[in-house]
Order: C-alpha cells, then sequence, then structure tokens
C-alpha cells in the first residue's frame, strides 16, 4: 500500500519525477500508478505538491520543508513514518 507520506518523501529525494518515475523509485508494481496519481492530485490541491513541465517538485513552503525534514529523519532512522506522522498519533 502506498501512502501519501511516501510519495511526499519520493518526490522530496528525487525531485523532477514523473508519476511513473515515482512508482518506479518506490520499488512498487505498475498496478499502484492509479493511486500514487491520485495521491499526487490531492497533494497538489494541499499545496505539498507542484507540477512543473510534467515534473513533480515539492512546493518551497515551511509546511512543506518541515515536513519532509521529518519524513526524512524517520526514514534515516528507521521509523515508520506513518505512524509518527498520523492523526491517532497527533490527537495523543
Amino acid at each position: 500500500m502506498v501512502s501519501r507520506l511516501d510519495v511526499i518523501l519520493t518526490i522530496g529525494l528525487f525531485p523532477g519525477l514523473q508519476s511513473r518515475g515515482v512508482v518506479d523509485k518506490m520499488g512498487k508494481a505498475v498496478t499502484t500508478l492509479p493511486v500514487v496519481r491520485q495521491w499526487v492530485h490531492q497533494l497538489k490541491k494541499d499545496g505539498l505538491v507542484e507540477l512543473k513541465e510534467n515534473r513533480l517538485f515539492l512546493t518551497d513552503t515551511p509546511k512543506t520543508q518541515k515536513l519532509f525534514r521529518l519524513l526524512h529523519f524517520c526514514l534515516k532512522n528507521k521509523i515508520d513514518y506513518n505512524v509518527v506522522v498520523s492523526e491517532q498519533t497527533a490527537q495523543l
């Protein structure tokens, strides 16, 4: 299963990819491409991802930068960022 955080992290680590490239970099099957496209569309609505010349980039906002730094920290330290950055965790 591909989460929105997976998509954000992959776009942040490998800027300038297209949706198919995001799927390839995550090592997922091509069948997950519709899910990734759906997440990209939602992330564009939320202002976290922008499309420039059919290439995906993270927006240059403090909110996006902080989220990417948190996700990257979790990745480097082998922490499951899908648990750390969740609505249930925020409620605690």
